[in-house]
């Protein structure tokens, strides 16, 4: 081994354990912090125990720790009993009013423990966003809301911190949306910056106003079957990731496609089973489309 071996090997094998044990570390360093955080604000009530019972730190901790999830147990249950509710409407409202901040401050609350089916991180739809209109630049986005007229309100989230972000009112047109992906595998893209989003997306089917935007679309009147065998792949109406997973590999013409058998098609990276499905589907309309163009010519 020569000695730039030796330093490469060096450099991986330290770094390798940095990405394995940083986590580990960090997450200690995060439930460590959190332990005392609540520690400290429980910590009058733990020394009452102490001083009046005379247990040890960690089981007076624990007991508070206890009587504190009774407490929010018993208090959620009471507020489903019809007494509850309506008390817990009277206080909430005479709460809101008098003390500023109290309505945001639920709200996050809410977001983050309460009904998760209103949470738009759980309910929102992913999507492909053209937030300047025709310009081709896209973002990652979910679709939180509808509206009657056609158009969609969308939060963008900011890597590496996906709470952050900005919301906008966008017409449907400008929305690509991405239902077989979840938001958990989107808001990972994020947090990496970016990172994975290609294949993510490759590997699923889009659904939207401007999933297909070939110049031959415009001109076809809805004909889906106009495309013929010699047509560039980058002019058929075939959905544009597919047409990037085909261009990739050097696909540029119906023809060349027609040409792959299955097994390798089923090899294009980022071409996926669905995606390899609408493929076949569309090739033989082409071809059926093309023998009957023929066949008239010859009559």
């Amino acid at each position: 081994m020569t000695q730039i071996d030796r330093k490469d090997f060096a450099k991986k094998t330290l770094l390798g354990g940095v990405v394995i044990l940083l986590p580990v570390a960090l997450l200690v360093m995060g439930f460590r912090w959190l332990f005392q955080l609540v520690t400290d604000l429980i910590k009058p009530l733990a020394n009452l125990i102490i001083n009046v019972v005379g247990m040890p730190e960690i089981f007076a901790d624990i007991l508070v720790l206890t009587g504190m999830a009774g407490l929010c147990f018993v208090t959620g249950w009471l507020v489903t009993t019809a007494g509850g509710s309506w008390f817990h409407t009277k206080f909430d409202t005479h709460l809101a009013r008098y003390a500023p901040g109290y309505r945001i401050m639920k709200d996050i609350v809410g977001q983050f423990f309460g009904d998760v089916s209103k949470s738009p991180f759980a309910k929102g739809e992913v999507a492909l966003v053209k937030l300047f209109g025709d310009c081709t630049t896209e973002v990652t986005a979910l679709v939180t809301s509808k509206h009657d007229d056609g158009r969609y309100t969308i939060f963008m989230p900011t890597g590496p911190n996906p709470t952050s972000g900005n919301i906008y009112h966008v017409k449907q047109e400008q929305v690509t949306l991405y239902p077989e992906i979840s938001v958990s595998d989107a808001m990972r893209t994020i947090i990496a910056c970016g990172a994975g989003s290609g294949e993510l997306i490759a590997n699923t089917s889009a659904v939207g106003s401007n999933v297909r935007t070939s110049t031959k679309q415009e001109t076809s009147k809805g004909d889906s079957s106009s495309d013929d065998l010699g047509d560039l792949i980058q002019d058929t109406l075939l959905d544009k990731r597919i047409k990037l997973c085909l261009l990739k590999h050097g696909i540029e013409t119906l023809n060349d496609l027609r040409q792959l058998s299955e097994d390798e098609l089923k090899n294009i990276k980022g071409l996926g089973p669905k995606r390899l499905e609408l493929v076949k589907t569309y090739l033989n309309a082409v071809s059926t489309e093309t023998k009957r163009k023929n066949f008239n010519k010859n009559v």
